[in-house]
C-alpha cells in the first residue's frame, strides 16, 4: 500500500524511524528547520525509545531557540530509558541558551565525566573554559560595562523559580545577588517583576521607578513598567512611558517581543506589528512572537496569516494544545460555522474553552486507567485536552 508524503511523493507505509531521521537531516542541511523538526518528531513518535531521533529533535529545537522544550525532551527520555552521555552535552547547550550558566557548567562536567573522549568532548571543554571566565563570557555575550554574565545567571534562576510558582524564592534569590552587586539594573528589574508577582506591588513599583529614573534610561525597565501599569489599569501612565521608548534602543529580542505585547495591549497595532515582525526576523519560532503575529492577523481579518502562525507553533511546540485550539477556531470561522471573535492577547485558550476543558478533566478523573489510555490514543482532541490538563 502507498501513501503520499507532505511533499507529494509516493512513499510506502513501511518507512521506519531511520528514514525520517535521514529526511530530517536533509531538511536541516537545506535550512528547512521546521521540516526537520516535523521529520524528527515523526521518527520519535514511531520509536519512542530511539535515542538518535530524540537527540536530533532536541538539536533542532535548540536551533529554534526552544531551549526549555529541548531540555524537557532530553530529560524525560533519560528518566524513561536511562542516562545517555551525549544528552548531557545537549542539556548544557540548552542551559547556556537560557543564561543559566551554573547548570550549563554542571551538565557539561557530567558529560565529560561520563564520556571524556566522546564526540562532543572538545566543544564541551571549550564551553567549560568559557563558563569559567566571567570577563570572557560577558564579552562573548556582548554585555555592556554595567552588566555581567553573573547577573544574567541570577535572573535566569529567578525566572525558573517564577515559572515554578515560587515567587518568594525568586525575590530571595535576587535580593541575595543584589547584596553582592547593588548596582545591577538587570537584577533590579527582575526583582521588581518578582515582587509584583509576590503581591508586593508597592515595593515593586518603587524599585522600578528608581531604575527608570537612572541615566541612561533602561529600556527593559520601561517596558516592564508599561506592562505592570496596564495590569493595574493605569493606561494613561502606560502610554506616557511607551512614548519614551524607541524600537532601535531595544537591545534584546525578548524585550522587543515584550514591547510588541505592550503596544498590542495599548491598541497601537501598527507599531506592534512592525515590532513583532522585526523580532520574528531573528526569532522565527518564538512562542510569544508568533502568537502576537497570529493575534494581530486575526484581529485584522487575515485568517490565512493567523493560521500560518499557529501551524508553525503547533509543529514546533511539543504537544502544543493552545495552538491547536486557535487553529480549530480559525478553521470554523473560515467555514462560517463560528462567528468571528477575539483571541486572548495572552497565549492561552479562551475562558469558555478553559471551562469546557476543566469539565472534561473532571470526567476523566472518574475513568479507569485503561479507558483513559484508550481515549488518549484514539481521540486526538480528547488527547490534547488530557495533555493540557497535565501541563
Amino acid at each position: 500500500m502507498k501513501n503520499k508524503s507532505d511533499n507529494g511523493k509516493i512513499l510506502s507505509f513501511g518507512q521506519n524511524a531511520d528514514f525520517y531521521i535521514r529526511q530530517g537531516d536533509r531538511r536541516a542541511e537545506e535550512e528547512n528547520l521546521l521540516g526537520a523538526i516535523q521529520s524528527y518528531r515523526t521518527a520519535l513518535e514511531m520509536e519512542p525509545d530511539n535515542a538518535d531521533a530524540c537527540f536530533a529533535l532536541s538539536e533542532a529545537l535548540n536551533e529554534a531557540q526552544r531551549y526549555e522544550e529541548s531540555n524537557r525532551l532530553l530529560m524525560v527520555f533519560m528518566c524513561t530509558f536511562g542516562s545517555i552521555p551525549d544528552f548531557f552535552y545537549g542539556i548544557a547547550c540548552n542551559f547556556y541558551g537560557m543564561d543559566d550558566f551554573e547548570y550549563a557548567y554542571q551538565a557539561a562536567e557530567t558529560y565529560l565525566m561520563m564520556d571524556g573522549k566522546g564526540p562532543y568532548a572538545d566543544q564541551t571543554e571549550e564551553l567549560i573554559d568559557l563558563l569559567s571566565d566571567d570577563s570572557e563570557l560577558s564579552a562573548t555575550l556582548m554585555l555592556d560595562e554595567n552588566d555581567s554574565s553573573i547577573a544574567l545567571n541570577a535572573c535566569a534562576r529567578a525566572r525558573f523559580q517564577l515559572a515554578g510558582g515560587e515567587a518568594g524564592k525568586a525575590v530571595e534569590t535576587l535580593r541575595e545577588y543584589l547584596k553582592e552587586d547593588p548596582g545591577s539594573w538587570r537584577a533590579k528589574v527582575s526583582l521588581a517583576l518578582a515582587l509584583y508577582i509576590n503581591e508586593e506591588k508597592e515595593e515593586a513599583f518603587s524599585v522600578l521607578d528608581k531604575v527608570c529614573a537612572e541615566k541612561p534610561y533602561h529600556v527593559d525597565a520601561g517596558i516592564l513598567r508599561i506592562r505592570l501599569l496596564l495590569n493595574e489599569g493605569k493606561r494613561t501612565e502606560a502610554l506616557k512611558e511607551a512614548e519614551q521608548i524607541r524600537r532601535d534602543e531595544i537591545d534584546t529580542l525578548d524585550m522587543m517581543v515584550s514591547f510588541a505585547d505592550a503596544l498590542t495591549r495599548l491598541g497601537k497595532t501598527e507599531e506592534a506589528l512592525e515590532t513583532v515582525e522585526t523580532a520574528l526576523e531573528y526569532l522565527p519560532f518564538d512562542r510569544e512572537a508568533l502568537h502576537l503575529r497570529g493575534y494581530l492577523a486575526h484581529e485584522a481579518g487575515d485568517l490565512d496569516k493567523a493560521a500560518e502562525c499557529y501551524r508553525t507553533l503547533e509543529t514546533v511546540g511539543t504537544d502544543d494544545t493552545v495552538a491547536g485550539y486557535f487553529l480549530k477556531v480559525i478553521g470554523e470561522e473560515k467555514k462560517g460555522s463560528r462567528n468571528p471573535g477575539k483571541f486572548p492577547v495572552e497565549y492561552r485558550v479562551s475562558i469558555p474553552e478553559q471551562v469546557r476543558r476543566e469539565n472534561l478533566v473532571r470526567e476523566y478523573l472518574d475513568m479507569e486507567t485503561p479507558e483513559l489510555q484508550k481515549l488518549f490514543n484514539e481521540d486526538r482532541e480528547e488527547g490534547q485536552t488530557i495533555l493540557w490538563a497535565l501541563r
